[in-house]
């Protein structure tokens, strides 16, 4: 699953205003607790393989989730917002994997981490892309 979390690095660190946000503080499954603020944190959830009648396809999907941490729940918002524009219908080639679709495949989900007193907007992505089969 490396390959797609790299992709979605290049492609959330290309775009200028999710860059401008976050720098490079877009992390595969977790971040450090005391890790600086705001931060993106991407998990894989599901997906699923293509098959035809004569095998495996060379396609997939994977639904992943996007976590938009800041320190307030505009804060949170606002990146989660930029995170939309950034990967909604998203397609091409990004850090040598091919991504066919990206869009959003739930609405946010707002939420308050009390211990450490930090703002999270939660959503999940479908992603079609490129897959090699053994």
């Amino acid at each position: 699953m490396a390959l797609l979390y790299d992709a979605l690095y290049a492609l959330l660190t290309a775009d200028a205003t999710v860059s401008g946000i976050v720098g490079t503080r877009v992390h595969p499954v977790l971040r450090a607790q005391d890790g600086d603020l705001p931060a993106l944190v991407m998990t894989r959830v599901g997906g699923e393989h293509a098959v035809r009648h004569e095998g495996a396809a060379s396609f997939a999907r994977t639904r992943v989730q996007i976590d938009s941490l800041a320190a307030t729940a505009t804060a949170a918002q606002d990146l989660a917002d930029a995170v939309r524009q950034a990967l909604d219908y998203a397609r091409g080639t990004y850090g040598g994997f091919r991504i066919d679709r990206a869009q959003v495949a739930a609405p946010p989900i707002d939420f308050f981490d009390g211990t450490s007193l930090t703002q999270r907007v939660t959503q999940d992505y479908s992603i079609s892309h490129g897959e090699v089969t053994p």
